[in-house]
């Protein structure tokens, strides 16, 4: 994997799974917004919502879930 190479991570070491698993989900969850949004009504500016959705996903990986969910 790229992470563990570009980390020089150990073979057995986790950490760089962490990142990579965020992003699969990231990717996940972006198609099944994507196909939500195309199912519910015409792609007007679906481009620019999507990437919103990724920019504020990204946003919220880079820092961290810190207290996110908790009321």
């Amino acid at each position: 994997m790229v992470i563990a190479e570009e980390t020089q991570a150990r073979p057995l070491d986790v950490q760089p799974w962490v990142p990579a698993n965020a992003l699969i989900g990231l990717h996940c969850s972006l198609i099944d917004y994507v196909r939500r949004e195309t199912l519910t009504g015409p792609p007007n500016q679906l481009r620019r919502r999507v990437r919103a959705q990724a920019t504020k996903a990204l946003t919220k990986l880079e820092s961290g879930p810190g207290d996110y969910g908790i009321e």
